[in-house]
């Protein structure tokens, strides 16, 4: 719900990748080498088709600058 902030930890997911971020209503996803270890993440199946294409799951992808390979996926209405 756009206006509500909370934190959800990786450790949460029970799910697939499309079940949590929609369950979470995850609107911001940092993915930095800490999540890429997390096993939940790194071995679902859907990681690799989030990656390479994060608006068929309603995100887009930003690199930040000189981070290390941090990148985070924001949605479209956590943008307005």
């Amino acid at each position: 719900m756009p206006g509500r902030t909370r934190s959800v930890s990786a450790l949460d997911k029970q799910q697939s990748l499309t079940a949590f971020l929609t369950f979470h209503e995850i609107a911001v996803l940092v993915a930095d080498d800490r999540l890429r270890q997390v096993a939940a993440f790194s071995q679902d199946p859907a990681r690799a088709s989030f990656q390479s294409t994060p608006e068929k799951f309603g995100f887009t992808a930003h690199a930040l600058p000189d981070n290390g390979g941090i990148i985070v996926y924001v949605t479209s209405w956590a943008r307005s």
